[in-house]
């Protein structure tokens, strides 16, 4: 468009001498003068008055070519300033398109000083307008170059500026100065446009760093220009949730300028427009916060900002579970593998089996989302080990779909989809959602084996069910060594439970919990004097069945307190510490036996039953699934609330769970959202990030 660029912008004031007629330093030359004129030489039979005006005529002339030359020579110098409007009026004058360049100049003359646009527009009046009056010619431009209008409507429209070159070139300035007082209409159209546009703009999401690179861009000139003549702001185009861009339109040559929200996510395989950085930020960290569309929604419009699209959240949705997975699939193979260092380090080479896979030990335990009362719909189960305390391998099932079930209403056929239902047996095939946990240990007991690893021992809640579902169906390797040991705090509230059954016979709800923590307190009790003598299994478990039997003779003052141990006041045996007056801390006093030793009978016999040769063996070992409850209370309370029913996100919120507790909330987010290909924090973010996940762990 501008020609060829010959060397720099000197080479601008070589051409115009050489090329244009006429030049640009000096205006048309006039018309010669006649003898009578001021202007010409004195003849010699003039007066010595003649002859001073006409020295002092030359002298005047003289003075303002000098003073001419100066002001363009300066006007050559601002002009060399503009590159590509130097590059466009070299080409010109090169063509012979003095006038081409003569409305190239018109531009850059209402930029710079008043003085140097006024000689500009008195200079243009001569070359273009010859034939009318020069100062109504001047008076026009001008009143044209305050308007700001000429560049405006020359490079806005291309058909404008062609007819307005069409006039000068007729030399018709009065129609010529129409076409530019109408630019001057467009351009306050243009504000008004501008203005309207903007009422609809509300508030937004912004990369800072995109924003400030876009300006930046801008502020150094037009893309099509050259220059920087202002920007008329044109639409909002928004996409997702932060993304798209505020469009611009150059007030010179109507040029697109994008100021873009944030940047786009590199995704070869992807095709139509890209996805932003933005948008699937904010919905995996919506989702991590457990959001769902109509949430997000809602914040977003409260906040002034659009709402998310349903397709939108769906496919961000779909990639920020993908990516959460594969994060915590490497998650899970750690935390396996160093189970397994561990475990070989605790109990040596006789925790390998004779096919050489390690056996390890493992915590589990069901929930559901129970709603409004009702079996819950969906519930799920993880595995920790026992000496890592980390999540190993989770399964959830889930009894709804909701395309299924939609298709089925409307009577048509259900088309191909990723269904949620993987719970189908009815209740009486077994399949209420209480038979869910054993399913799902199954299930993981089967995960950990194809990754070479066996699970020998079972912690639960005392549930039989689970060992036996294991034993029955899975693989026959992990059947032929399973055991089960049960945790004690599910013990101590069951046997709690059975308690409250005989509250009405000589019991308060204060004396059942006395029982209950008099219960487990045997049990830690048995479990240290067991690990201080190295007991065999057999003699620990003996213990144990001793020891959870002398707390109801003692509640109850019966056989002279023969079964309590060393500790016990009340046992004539203690001679150091014997007290005849002592009496339970717990109830202030001996409870009563009842008639014939009722209530006391009811109460041994569920301390006989919770305290079982099996039992006491699988009450041995020290622990508990304490661990497995503070991941559960984890998902329910901060990244899927029990109110509401989301079979779809459902897997996905697990694993954000147990991101969140291996890692840290923070950190778990980030570690998700790595495969999103979305940019890292920045360092004030990222330091904060820290503080938080610090705090949290204290």
């Amino acid at each position: 468009m501008y020609g060829h660029q010959d060397g720099n912008n000197s080479s601008l004031v070589g051409a115009i001498r050489r090329r244009s007629a006429p030049s640009l330093g000096s205006p048309p030359t006039p018309a010669p003068t006649t003898a009578h004129s001021p202007r010409s030489a004195p003849p010699g039979r003039s007066s010595r008055r003649k002859r001073k005006r006409a020295y002092v005529a030359l002298w005047e002339t003289k003075k303002l070519e000098e003073e001419e030359a100066k002001e363009k020579a300066a006007a050559v110098a601002v002009l060399a300033v503009q590159q590509p409007a130097v590059l466009c009026i070299q080409s010109c004058f090169r063509r012979w398109q003095q006038r081409g360049a003569i409305l190239a100049l018109l531009p850059l003359a209402h930029q710079k000083a008043k003085a140097r646009a006024l000689f500009l527009a008195r200079w243009l009046a001569r070359l273009t307008c010859p034939g009318s009056s020069e100062s109504v010619a001047a008076a026009r431009i001008q009143e044209a170059l305050q308007r700001r209008c000429a560049l405006v409507q020359l490079r806005r429209s291309e058909a404008a500026a062609v007819r307005i070159q069409m006039a000068f070139r007729r030399q018709n300035s009065r129609r010529a100065c129409a076409r530019l007082r109408q630019a001057a209409a467009a351009r306050a159209w243009a504000r008004e446009e501008s203005k309207e546009a903007r009422k609809g703009l509300g508030n937004g999401i912004w990369n800072e760093g995109q924003l400030a690179e876009t300006i930046e861009a801008a502020s150094r000139g037009c893309r099509g220009c050259g220059s920087a003549p202002g920007l008329d702001f044109v639409l909002d185009h928004k996409r997702g949730v932060g993304d798209g861009c505020l469009r611009f339109r150059c007030a010179g040559c109507s040029v697109s300028v994008d100021i873009k929200r944030s940047k786009n996510v590199d995704e070869p395989d992807r095709r139509g427009a890209p996805a932003g950085e933005n948008t699937l930020r904010v919905i995996n960290t919506a989702q991590w916060l457990g959001m769902g569309h109509k949430q997000l929604s809602t914040f977003l419009v409260g906040c002034n900002m659009p709402p998310v699209n349903q397709k939108t959240w769906a496919l961000a949705s779909s990639k920020a579970a993908a990516a959460t997975e594969k994060s915590f699939e490497e998650m899970m193979a750690e935390n396996l593998e160093e189970e397994k260092k561990m475990t070989l380090e605790k109990e040596g080479e006789a925790a390998r089996g004779p096919s050489g896979k390690v056996h390890i030990r493992a915590m589990t335990d069901g929930s559901w989302q129970k709603r409004y009362g009702r079996n819950s719909l969906w519930g799920c189960g993880v595995m920790y080990g026992y000496y890592t305390g980390k999540p190993i391998a989770a399964e959830s099932r889930c009894a709804r779909c909701v395309t299924c079930m939609s298709a089925t209403d409307r009577g048509v056929e259900v088309n191909e989809h990723k269904c949620t239902r993987t719970w189908t047996a009815g209740k009486s095939d077994g399949g209420s959602a209480g038979n869910m946990e054993k399913e799902i240990a199954l299930s993981c007991v089967q995960n950990i084996y194809q990754k070479g690893v066996i699970v020998a021992v079972l912690i639960c809640d005392g549930d039989t069910k689970t060992e036996g579902w294991i034993k029955e169906r899975g693989p026959p390797e992990v059947a032929a060594v399973l055991t089960s040991m049960h945790d004690l705090n599910h013990i101590s509230i069951n046997l709690g439970k059975k308690v409250r059954e005989i509250q009405g016979q000589g019991l308060t709800e204060g004396q059942c919990g006395a029982l209950q923590r008099s219960f487990a307190a045997a049990v830690y009790q048995s479990r240290e004097q067991s690990a201080a003598a190295e007991e065999t299994e057999e003699a620990a478990a003996t213990r144990m069945q001793k020891n959870i039997m002398a707390v109801p003779d003692h509640f109850y003052n019966k056989n002279n307190h023969e079964k309590c141990g060393d500790k016990c006041p009340a046992k004539s045996t203690n001679k150091e510490i014997f007290n005849a007056a002592h009496v339970p801390h717990a109830t202030g006093k001996y409870l009563d036996p009842g008639q014939g030793d009722r209530y006391y009978n009811h109460v041994v016999s569920v301390f006989k039953t919770y305290s079982s040769p099996d039992i006491a063996r699988k009450l041995t070992l020290a622990c508990t699934t304490n661990t497995v409850e503070c991941g559960n209370s984890l998902l329910w309370l901060f990244h899927l609330p029990k109110a509401r029913f989301r079979p779809k996100t459902g897997e996905r919120h697990l694993q954000d769970a147990l991101l969140h507790k291996a890692m840290g909330n923070t950190a778990g987010l980030l570690a998700g959202a790595a495969g999103l290909g979305i940019s890292q924090l920045s360092e004030r973010n990222q330091a904060y990030a820290l503080q938080m996940d610090e705090q949290s762990r204290r």
